[in-house]
């Protein structure tokens, strides 16, 4: 029989009958908005010793918020096992009974849906995405749909077809002819199998930031003709950086020129929802870096006490574009209950974010009672409050100018929903969320140079900063 699930509230209902002790666990769960993205896990019809209940598409922000909403919810009866380690797999227990929570992006077979009918779950892996658009440069010719399916081994829906297609086209008329693909291999940034140089050239260890924020590359483009010579150049590089006897502008320098005679290209992608893809050479360019300006608040978010995030909407300028919209989402995640702060940005008529906001070369520099705060709400004790009203009056008196602000509903990017925030949320989690975010948003808009942080703001999510190297990005 091999392996098979049952979706979403049929497979959480079925663990809780069969295990009665996960049945307040599963009733957590079956609470999910995103429930039918949980499917149970059965080996030749059977349950596991440990039932394993996998999150598919692969989601680790969603992931680490359901393990903080079964062990605040339930009071502490549900723990999450100290052996767990950050990573795909989260061990749970109740009482003296275990089950698991684990990520996979791959293709699922056998499936029960809620309904009791058969489906299949269609969301491809990261890794899916970028083999399913580098398949077609390594073959040299945009392959058929069939094709990319069959050799990637993911159902892929003509959505995702016509955003490899674009990309392809983008590539092959901006950058290397469709004939000439034959003289390159192209590798995926997360292979850790990928060509020995290219682990050492993206190494965080030589980097000063994160390597996303360096060059967000996911595909590398490598001329076979030059492999021996790039390998040579990378090592004695690699060794250099290591000893600390170059800096990263001479890295920034060797991927330019690599850049420029076209032996070695960083390609980051994004899926092209539109029906033309855009690709742009991204560059540390300090005439770039000049003309983007701020230009103040483009509309006002409406602010929900439940909400998981909260978005700061944005008016740019750069160069002959005197309006460009950009979206900063600001959202909280938590693992095993524990909140933090993650930040991401996109052109509002973008449905994919460029990227992250760095965190501790550009968050924690303009926002620095951040990190204070972070550490508060994680022991705080909301337990009394039933909304976010009752939460902000349990503050202590170290943020009571906060408490005001938001009371008196003062902000510039964001209008606050007053009834929500007396809603009963029946959930201390979700209470300290929306503090949280609250506080980010407070954080934003009593900081004195506005323009500037928004300017970073900005760099950060687009990957560009003093540290950044030249690379495309293919979107649309």
């Amino acid at each position: 029989m091999g392996i098979s699930y049952f979706q979403g509230k049929k497979g959480l209902d079925h663990l809780a009958k069969e295990v009665p002790a996960f049945k307040g666990a599963m009733a957590i769960l079956n609470n999910s908005d995103r429930r039918k993205t949980l499917y149970l896990e059965f080996k030749d019809g059977k349950l596991y010793s440990r039932p394993r209940i996998k999150i598919n598409p692969k989601d680790t922000e969603y992931a680490e918020l359901l393990v903080g909403q079964l062990t605040t919810k339930s009071k502490g009866s549900i723990k999450l096992d100290p052996s767990t380690t950050p990573g795909d797999t989260y061990v749970l227990s109740v009482g003296g009974q275990f089950f698991r929570l684990y990520l996979s992006g791959r293709t699922l077979s056998n499936v029960i849906g809620e309904d009791g009918k058969a489906v299949d779950a269609k969301k491809p892996s990261t890794a899916q995405q970028e083999d399913g658009c580098m398949i077609s440069l390594n073959e040299g010719k945009l392959l058929k749909h069939e094709q990319i399916n069959d050799k990637i081994g993911f159902d892929f829906n003509d959505d995702w077809y016509k955003s490899f297609k674009l990309s392809f086209e983008a590539f092959t008329k901006n950058v290397i002819n469709e004939k000439q693909l034959g003289d390159y291999v192209f590798y995926r940034d997360s292979d850790k199998k990928k060509p020995k140089f290219l682990n050492e050239i993206t190494d965080e260890k030589i980097l000063p930031t994160k390597k996303d924020n360096w060059n967000p590359a996911d595909v590398w483009a490598v001329k076979k003709s030059e492999m021996n010579k790039l390998e040579l150049e990378v090592t004695k590089l690699y060794k250099q950086m290591n000893d600390k006897n170059v800096s990263i502008e001479k890295l920034n320098k060797f991927i330019e020129n690599k850049f420029k005679d076209k032996s070695l290209l960083g390609i980051s992608l994004k899926q092209v929802t539109s029906n033309k893809a855009t690709l742009d050479t991204i560059k540390n360019d300090a005439k770039f870096f000049k003309a983007i300006i701020y230009k103040g608040v483009s509309n006002k978010f409406k602010f929900i006490g439940k909400n998981s995030y909260v978005d700061i909407l944005t008016k740019f300028s750069c160069f002959k574009s005197n309006n460009i919209e950009y979206r900063f989402r600001f959202r909280s995640r938590a693992a095993s209950g524990q909140l933090d702060m993650y930040g991401e940005g996109q052109p509002v008529t973008q449905k994919t974010f460029d990227g992250a906001i760095d965190k501790q070369y550009t968050l924690n520099v303009f926002l620095k009672d951040g990190v204070n705060f972070t550490k508060f709400i994680k022991t705080f004790n909301a337990k009394k409050a039933k909304s976010v009203i009752d939460g902000l009056n349990l503050l202590p008196n170290t943020y009571s100018s906060f408490v005001k602000f938001v009371k008196a509903n003062k902000f510039d990017f964001i209008d606050i929903d007053l009834n929500s925030m007396k809603e009963d949320l029946k959930d201390e989690y979700k209470v300290k969320r929306a503090i949280y975010n609250l506080y980010y948003v407070y954080m934003i808009e009593t900081f004195k140079n506005r323009k500037e942080m928004m300017k970073q703001f900005y760099l950060a999510a687009k990957k560009m900063s003093e540290f950044s190297s030249i690379h495309y990005k293919i979107y649309g």
